[in-house]
């Protein structure tokens, strides 16, 4: 976790170095990150070669926490606000001693100026000339214009900036920032048609998911998550069909997440996570990167660190959210106080996000499950209230196995281990030996490395001297994981 190097004030994440406060005390710039020139926000600004729009840029870099005054960075440039507002909106400044000396000010790395006499970067400086892992393409989209008050573009423009400031308070670059550029050859035209033929896969890909668990199956869906990603990159920003061909890669993105979190790697879902946030973010799906960042959140809670988890849905808060979007965070707000062991409050967070499911009468939940209205949060609910040993889970899971048809069978397997983690938890012990001896015999086949973790959590939670819970072991040593019983 890092910490303001000036008062000590703890960041969520990220790589900023000063807090707001402290940046704001400054009588220079502050030191920044190598990729800070390289947010989207510049793109414009370096292209039209405009060092008013340059500066408004970064001020309103997300990086800052907060939007940096006129004031403040006027003092730093030498020029008072009235000035530096002039210069921000005004014509092209082409005086090569001022460009000059206010690149140099705020230390714009040589190799990204437009002007022949490139100042060098300012004492204390770590931007480097040059970049060559990092595209202008990569970053996320944060530069709005001003559209009519009320109108869908003043939704997606904030949608858009705080997106921005949202990842860029996360574990800072997105995996996607780190992803070889690569052209790939052959790219066939991305027109309606062939949007078509995506949509077709990722659902193919989700049904076979369903059906099969993501043992098998996680290599392909990771290459071809990538690809649609890489071909996203490579499409022109003009072209119409971009936003789509992104909210697919997104929701490819989305997918391998749950599958690389079902294979038992937490810490590489939370990246996927929120490379399916960045890749909502740029094309405006406000629903797939509400319910990413979702994920993000829950990967912490899974990891016992409810502090991240809640830092994370806190970020979501300056976004207009629709009543399946508030369901959603709600939702995962309660895996949160569970990893906290706040069980009133996880309660109290299921209520309103149930309550929001049936208000949402224009979209489910999650359309992620396929799954309509209430459906969705009874899952949800029955997977926290279980950790608890709470007798609802009993029932809630007794009611989704009945209506979960057969062939979906990995969430069988969920259905059964979460059962005997509830059934543990409330000291049922031959209830839970026999939905736990179930679930690994199930679990040969969908080999979920989570699922084995749900039922080793139960176990942990029983006796050991009884003769049921000694053949259970018998069944975890030969499903390979008897060596993990004690933690």
């Amino acid at each position: 976790m890092r910490r303001c190097r000036r008062c000590g004030t703890t960041f969520a994440h990220g790589n900023a170095t000063e807090c707001t406060i402290c940046i704001r005390q400054r009588s220079t710039p502050p030191d920044v990150p190598p990729d800070f020139w390289y947010y989207e926000g510049f793109r414009e600004p370096f292209a039209s070669k405009h060092i008013g729009r340059l500066i408004r840029a970064y001020r309103h870099h997300p990086r800052h926490y907060g939007v940096l005054p006129q004031h403040l960075v006027g003092e730093w440039l030498g020029l008072t606000q009235a000035q530096l507002s002039r210069i921000e909106t005004g014509s092209r400044t082409t005086d090569l001693t001022r460009l000059t000396a206010w690149a140099s000010a705020l230390g714009v790395p040589a190799g990204r100026l437009w002007f022949a006499a490139a100042a060098e970067p300012r004492h204390g400086s770590h931007a480097p000339e040059q970049s060559t892992t990092i595209s202008m393409r990569d970053t996320v989209e944060v530069t709005i214009r001003t559209p009519p008050e009320g109108s869908d573009d003043v939704r997606r423009s904030e949608f858009l900036a705080v997106a921005g400031g949202t990842l860029a308070g996360l574990l800072a670059p997105p995996l996607v920032h780190g992803w070889r550029e690569e052209q790939p050859a052959g790219l066939p035209p991305l027109d309606e048609e062939l949007l078509i033929q995506l949509r077709v896969q990722n659902e193919g890909f989700r049904w076979r998911d369903r059906q099969e668990g993501a043992r098998q199956l996680l290599p392909h869906t990771s290459r071809y998550a990538h690809r649609v990603t890489h071909f996203w990159r490579a499409t022109p920003y003009e072209h119409p069909l971009r936003a789509a061909l992104g909210q697919l890669a997104a929701d490819a993105c989305h997918l391998v997440a749950y599958q690389t979190f079902d294979q038992g790697d937490r810490v590489q879902a939370g990246e996927w996570y929120r490379s399916a946030a960045e890749l909502a973010a740029h094309s405006a799906d406000q629903g797939m990167y509400v319910f990413a960042m979702c994920g993000v959140s829950y990967m912490h809670a899974r990891q016992g660190r409810d502090d991240l988890a809640f830092n994370v849905l806190r970020q979501l808060a300056g976004l207009r959210l629709a009543p399946a979007e508030r369901c959603h965070v709600f939702a995962y707000e309660a895996y949160a106080h569970a990893a906290g062991n706040s069980r009133d409050a996880a309660v109290r967070a299921l209520d309103t996000s149930r309550t929001l499911a049936e208000s949402a009468t224009t979209d489910a939940p999650s359309p992620w499950y396929g799954l309509p209205d209430s459906t969705w949060v009874d899952r949800q609910s029955a997977n926290v209230l279980a950790r608890f040993g709470d007798p609802a889970a009993l029932t809630l899971l007794a009611q989704l196995s009945a209506t979960t048809p057969s062939v979906f069978q990995r969430y069988q397997v969920t259905l059964l281990s979460t059962l005997g983690l509830a059934h543990a938890k409330a000291g049922n012990v031959e209830a839970a030996t026999h939905n736990l001896t179930e679930a690994l015999l199930k679990n040969r086949h969908t080999q979920s490395a989570e699922k084995a973790n749900i039922a080793l959590e139960a176990r942990r939670a029983l006796p050991s001297a009884t003769a049921p819970v000694r053949e259970l072991d018998e069944v975890f040593h030969a499903a390979g994981i008897g060596g993990r019983i004690s933690g």
